[in-house]
C-alpha cells in the first residue's frame, strides 16, 4: 500500500511516466518503501493525506480556470458577433490563417473558413490602391516597420467599392527578421468617409460662398466666421472669435434699433434682411442686409445664433447712381433740341420738353395732364392712337397754338410696364408711350441735298467703272498680245540672248498685269462691287496651289515652304476659294520677297472665338517691320519703304487688298514683326465646314499606325511640322536636326542591342520602319546618310524618302537602292500616299514607288483631244496669239472677225467649241450667244467668253446669257489648254453643257 501510494507520488512529481522509469530505479525504491512501511506506517498515512488534499485542491483549482476559460470564451464569441469589425491573424507559413465571419459579411460575402480566405479578400482589391498596398506589405516585410494601416477599397459583393481601414501589428519575427504571425483588423469607413466628405462639402460651401456668415453663442460671443466675413469687415477669424458683434457697430443706426434686434432674436424669432451701416476695421462704412437666426437644442433652449450678411454698398452705391442719372437725364430731355412727351397708358401727357413746347407754341407744364389728341390734325387720330409693340416711325401733321399745321417725324416707343419717370404726375404710373418729334421743315431740306448728293455719287461710280472697264480692255488687249506672242516666241528656238529678252518682255508683262489687277480690284472693293462666291472647296488643295505658284521664286532665294493644318480643320469648307488662294498669294509673295534666307511658313488652325472661323498665319524669317510703319501697312498705296532708292517693287494695294477681302469674308487682318526677326501675317475667315461628297474617298491609314518613322531634316521649322504630320498619322518618331547626330543614335542603338550601358531600354532601339531625310543638308547630305544607313546590318533594306526641292535631281537620279523622293514642300497627302504606298503596298505593287513616267510631250493635245473650233475675234493681234496658240496645241480653228460671222459660220456647219469675244463690233459676243442659244436648228456648241474685261460681274454676266465658260485676257497657253480639255470631257455628257 505505502510502496503504491509512493509510486503514486512520484507519477505526481515527475515528468516521466513509470513506466519509463529504470528498473534498477524502481525496485530499490520498492524495497525502501517495503523497509519504511514495516518500520512507519503512521508516516506512510500522513504522506497519503497530504497528497490526497493536493488532488483535490488542484482538481478544484482546475476546473475554475476551464469554467473561466470558457466563459472568457463565451465573451470572447460575443464579443466577435457583435462587433462590427472583421478580426484576422496571418500565420506565415507557421500555421492556418484565421479570418473572423465579419471579415466576409461586411462585404456580402458568406463566410470562408479553411485555406484561401486571404487570397480571396486580395483579389478584391482595387486596383488603383495596389500600389499602396504593395508598399505597406513591403515596409512590414523588410522590418521597416511592425505596423500596417491603409485605407483600401474592396469590391462589395452587390459590384460597390467599399472602403476598409485595415489596422495590424506584427507579433512575432523569426530569427532572420522575417514576420510570423499578423493580428489586425478591418473596419469598414465609407459611410464615415461619405459623412466626411458630406461635412467636408457642407464647410467649403459655407466658407466659399459671397454672404458673410457669423456664428456666435447665446450670449452673442462670436464663435466662427467664414472668410467672406474677413473680406467684408477686414477683421480675420483669429481678432472676431471671442468679440461681441457690436466691434462693428458705426452709431449709424439707432440704440432702438439694436434692442428691437435683440428682442426678437431672443425671443426665438428670425430677424430678418434688415438694412444696417456698420464699420469696417479700417474705419471706413458699407452697408449690409442682416439676416439672423436663432439657433436651438431638443430642450428649445437657445444655444447659438446664426448671421448671414449680404454686402450692399455697391447696391446703394448704384441707387444712388441712379437717381443721379434720372436727374441728368431729365436735364437731358429738358435740353434736346428735338421735341419729347412721355404719354401715359390713357395717352395723356405725362411729360413735356421745352423744344417740343416751343415747336407748337405752348407753355410745357400747361400740357402735362392734357391728352395727346389736343395738338393733333383732325385726321391724324387713328395713326397717332394707333398701339404696337415695336417701336415705330411715322410721319404726323400737329397742331400749332397759333392755328396752322406742323408736319413732324414722330419715333414712337413703346413704354416697358415697369418703367417710371421721377417727375411730378408720374408716380406709380405704367405702360404709356415715349414720343420723339423731328420738325420736317429742316429735314426735309437736308435729305433733298443728300439724295442730291447720292444720285451724284451713284454718276460718279458708274462713270468711274465705265472707265476701269474701258481701260481694263484697253489696256489688256495690247497686254494678250505682249504676253501671248512672247508665250509663242519662248516655245520656239531661240539663241541665248533672244530667250533673255522674251523672257525680259513676259517678265515685264506678267508684272504690269499683275499692278493692273490690284487697282482694279481695288477699285471693285472701293466701289462696293466685288461679290464673294460660297461654294464648297478643298482647304489643303487650296494653301497647295497657292505655295505651287511661289515654289519656283521661293527655291530661287533658297527659301524652304512649308505648310501645316491643324486636324481639327475641316477638310472641306464653305466659301470663296479664289479670293482666299489670291489673299494667301499676296501674303507669300511678300515673304519670299522680303526674305533672304530661312524659310516661309503657312499654318491654318480652328479660332476659337466662333464656330466656323479659321485663323491662317504667314510668317517669315524676312528682314521684318520697323514698329512704327506697321500700322500704315494696310492703307492703300502705302509701303514699308516708299523712297525713290527702295530695293522692293509693288504698289502697295495688296495687302490693302487682302485686308478687305478678309473683312467681306467675315474676319480680319492684322501683322505682327520685328525687325531683323521677321513677320508674321495672320488673319481670319469665316468658313464653316462643309460636306466633303466632292472629294476623293479618304485613305485608310491604320496600316502606318504604330510604324516607326526616322526623320533628318536640319531646317527646325520643316522637322516640326514633317513630326506634326507623323502623329496625325499615328506613327511614333524620332527626329533629328543632323545627318551625323542621327547616325550616331543609330550605330549606338544597334551596338547596345537594345540596351544602353545603364540598363535602360536605348531610345528606338527596335529598327526604324522607314526614314524621312532632307537630300541636302550641311555637312552629310541626305544621299550620304542614306548610303551609310544601308550599311548597317539593321537597315540593309531600310526604305529611305529623300526630301528635295524642285529642280532636283530626279528619282530615277539617286544612286541607292530603296529609296524614292518626294518633292517640298511636303503635303500632308501626297506623304501620307507614299508612305502607305512604301509601307503597306497594294497586291502586286512594289513596295517603292516607280520613278515617274516620263510625259509624253510630242503628243499634242489636239491628238488626244479633238474638236472643232471657231474663233470670234476682231482685234488682228489677238487673232494672231489665239491662231498661233491654237495651232501649237494641235487645232486647226477657223475664224469670224463679228457676231455675225460667227452665227454665219455656225449655219454653215456645227463646232465643239466657240471662243466668243466678248467686245466687237456690229454684234458683240454677248448678243451673238444669246443668238445661237435661241436658235433651234443650231447644234449648240460649248462657247468660252474671252473678254479684256475685268471688273466684278462680267464673268456672270457671260454665263448668265448662255455662254459655258469665261478666259480672261490675257490669255495664257496653259488656261487655254486646260479649258479645252474640259470642253472635250464635258462634250461627252451634253446635258452637263447647258443648266439653268
Amino acid at each position: 500500500m505505502s510502496g503504491w501510494l509512493l509510486a503514486w507520488h512520484l507519477r505526481l512529481h515527475t515528468t516521466q511516466p513509470i513506466a519509463h522509469t529504470p528498473l534498477a530505479l524502481l525496485f530499490g525504491a520498492h524495497l525502501l518503501v517495503w523497509a519504511l512501511g514495516l518500520a512507519l506506517p503512521a508516516m506512510g498515512f500522513l504522506l497519503w493525506r497530504q497528497h490526497t488534499r493536493r488532488l483535490t485542491q488542484s482538481v478544484a483549482d482546475s476546473l475554475r480556470a476551464e469554467q473561466s476559460l470558457r466563459a472568457s470564451e463565451e465573451r470572447l464569441r460575443l464579443t466577435l458577433e457583435a462587433t462590427q469589425d472583421g478580426l484576422y491573424e496571418l500565420n506565415f507559413g507557421h500555421g492556418p490563417d484565421l479570418l473572423s465571419d465579419r471579415m466576409f459579411t461586411m462585404l456580402g460575402y458568406p463566410p470562408r473558413h479553411g485555406e484561401g480566405g486571404y487570397e480571396f479578400l486580395r483579389g478584391l482589391l482595387h486596383p488603383a490602391d495596389e500600389a499602396a498596398f504593395q508598399q505597406a506589405v513591403d515596409a512590414l516585410w523588410t522590418g521597416r516597420s511592425d505596423t500596417i494601416q491603409l485605407e483600401a477599397r474592396l469590391r462589395a459583393a452587390d459590384g460597390v467599392w467599399h472602403t476598409i481601414m485595415n489596422r495590424g501589428r506584427c507579433v512575432a519575427r523569426s530569427a532572420d527578421g522575417a514576420p510570423l504571425r499578423l493580428l489586425g483588423t478591418h473596419t469598414d469607413i465609407s459611410e464615415l468617409k461619405r459623412v466626411s466628405r458630406q461635412l467636408e462639402l457642407h464647410s467649403a460651401a459655407l466658407a466659399a460662398t459671397a454672404n458673410a456668415i457669423v456664428i456666435t453663442d447665446a450670449a452673442g460671443t462670436i464663435q466662427w466666421v467664414n472668410p467672406a466675413f474677413t473680406r467684408l469687415t477686414g477683421y480675420s477669424a483669429t481678432e472676431a472669435i471671442g468679440q461681441n458683434p457690436r466691434i462693428l457697430k458705426s452709431g449709424v443706426n439707432s440704440e432702438r434699433f439694436y434692442q428691437k434686434l435683440w428682442e426678437t432674436i431672443q425671443g426665438g424669432r428670425v430677424w430678418h434682411n434688415e438694412e444696417v451701416v456698420n464699420r469696417r476695421k479700417d474705419g471706413s462704412l458699407y452697408s449690409e442686409q442682416m439676416t439672423i437666426t436663432p439657433v436651438k437644442d431638443e430642450t428649445g433652449a437657445i444655444t447659438n445664433f446664426i448671421a448671414v450678411k449680404l454686402d450692399i454698398s455697391e447696391r446703394k452705391q448704384a441707387e444712388e447712381e441712379l437717381h443721379a442719372q434720372r436727374d441728368f437725364a431729365r436735364q437731358v430731355m429738358d435740353s434736346m433740341g428735338e421735341g419729347l412727351a412721355v404719354l401715359d397708358k390713357t395717352d395723356a401727357f405725362e411729360y413735356v420738353n421745352p423744344a417740343l413746347a416751343h415747336l407748337l407754341g405752348y407753355d410745357h407744364a400747361a400740357l402735362v395732364g392734357q391728352p395727346y389728341a389736343v395738338i393733333l390734325a383732325a385726321d391724324e387720330s387713328d395713326q397717332a392712337s394707333a398701339s404696337s409693340a415695336e417701336p415705330r416711325r411715322y410721319e404726323i401733321t400737329l397742331r400749332h397754338a397759333a392755328g396752322q399745321m406742323v408736319s413732324m417725324r414722330v419715333t414712337d416707343v413703346p413704354r416697358p410696364e415697369a418703367a417710371r419717370l421721377d417727375i411730378p404726375h408720374a408716380e406709380g404710373a405704367r405702360g404709356g408711350r415715349i414720343l420723339v418729334f423731328t420738325d420736317l421743315t429742316k429735314h426735309k431740306a437736308i435729305e433733298a441735298e443728300l439724295a442730291s448728293a447720292r444720285d451724284r455719287a451713284i454718276e460718279a461710280s458708274r462713270l468711274k467703272s465705265e472707265f476701269l472697264a474701258n481701260m481694263s480692255h484697253e489696256i489688256r488687249t495690247p497686254l494678250n498680245g505682249i504676253i501671248g506672242m512672247t508665250g509663242l516666241i519662248l516655245g520656239t528656238q531661240l539663241g541665248a540672248d533672244q530667250r533673255e529678252f522674251a523672257e525680259t518682255i513676259r517678265t515685264s508683262s506678267d508684272s504690269l498685269l499683275s499692278i493692273i489687277n490690284e487697282i482694279l480690284d481695288f477699285s471693285k472693293i472701293e466701289a462696293g462691287r466685288l461679290e464673294l462666291e460660297e461654294r464648297p472647296f478643298g482647304l489643303r488643295a487650296c494653301i497647295e496651289e497657292a505655295l505651287d505658284l511661289l515654289t519656283p521664286k521661293a527655291l530661287d532665294g533658297g527659301l524652304e515652304l512649308i505648310y501645316y493644318i491643324d486636324p481639327r480643320v475641316p477638310e472641306v469648307v464653305l466659301g470663296d476659294e479664289t479670293r482666299l488662294r489670291q489673299i494667301l498669294v499676296n501674303l507669300l509673295g511678300n515673304a519670299v520677297k522680303f526674305t533672304p534666307s530661312g524659310d516661309v511658313y503657312v499654318s491654318v488652325r480652328p479660332d476659337e472665338q466662333a464656330e466656323g472661323l479659321l485663323e491662317f498665319a504667314v510668317r517669315d524669317t524676312g528682314i521684318g517691320i520697323p514698329a512704327d510703319r506697321l500700322l500704315s501697312l494696310f492703307r492703300p498705296f502705302m509701303q514699308v519703304d516708299a523712297s525713290t532708292t527702295r530695293r522692293f517693287g509693288g504698289t502697295g494695294l495688296g495687302l490693302t487688298i487682302s485686308k478687305r477681302l478678309a473683312e467681306m469674308m467675315g474676319g480680319r487682318m492684322w501683322a505682327e514683326s520685328q525687325l531683323g526677326m521677321g513677320s508674321t501675317f495672320r488673319f481670319t475667315l469665316v468658313l464653316p465646314a462643309a460636306l466633303p461628297s466632292t472629294l476623293q474617298p479618304a485613305r485608310d491609314l491604320a496600316p502606318l499606325a504604330g510604324k516607326r518613322l526616322l526623320i533628318v531634316d536640319d531646317d527646325a521649322t520643316s522637322r516640326a511640322i514633317l513630326e506634326r504630320y507623323a502623329t496625325d498619322l499615328g506613327m511614333v518618331y524620332a527626329g533629328f536636326a543632323g545627318s551625323e547626330q542621327a547616325l550616331a543614335h543609330l550605330v549606338a542603338a544597334g551596338a547596345a542591342e537594345g540596351v544602353d550601358a545603364k540598363g535602360a531600354a536605348a531610345p528606338f532601339a527596335a529598327p526604324f520602319d522607314i526614314a524621312l531625310l532632307d537630300m541636302y543638308m550641311p555637312g552629310m547630305d541626305g544621299i550620304a546618310l542614306a548610303t551609310a544607313l544601308h550599311q548597317l546590318p539593321l537597315y540593309r533594306r531600310l526604305p529611305v524618302v529623300l526630301l528635295a526641292a524642285v529642280g532636283k535631281p530626279s528619282r530615277h537620279n539617286l544612286p541607292l537602292m530603296h529609296a524614292t523622293q518626294l518633292t517640298k514642300p511636303v503635303k500632308a497627302d501626297q506623304l501620307a500616299g507614299l508612305l502607305l504606298e512604301i509601307l503597306h503596298p497594294a497586291p502586286g505593287a512594289a513596295g517603292i514607288p516607280a520613278a515617274d513616267a516620263v510625259s509624253a510631250g510630242s503628243e499634242r493635245l489636239g491628238d488626244r483631244y479633238p474638236l472643232r473650233i471657231l474663233l470670234a475675234e476682231d482685234n488682228l493681234v489677238n487673232q494672231k496669239v489665239a491662231l498661233r496658240m491654237l495651232e501649237r496645241l494641235g487645232y486647226a480653228p477657223n475664224l469670224a472677225s463679228n457676231g455675225n460671222q460667227a452665227l454665219d459660220a455656225l449655219a454653215r456647219q456645227p463646232y465643239d467649241v466657240v471662243l466668243m469675244d466678248v467686245q466687237m463690233p456690229e454684234l458683240d459676243g454677248i448678243e451673238a450667244t444669246r443668238r445661237i442659244r435661241q436658235d433651234s436648228r443650231l447644234e449648240q456648241p460649248y462657247i468660252i467668253a474671252m473678254t479684256a474685261h475685268a471688273m466684278e460681274g462680267d464673268r456672270e454676266h457671260c454665263l448668265r446669257n448662255g455662254m459655258n465658260d469665261y478666259i480672261s485676257k490675257p490669255v495664257r497657253l496653259e488656261s487655254l489648254s486646260f479649258v479645252l480639255q474640259r470642253v472635250y470631257e464635258e462634250r461627252q455628257n451634253p446635258a452637263a453643257l447647258f443648266k439653268d
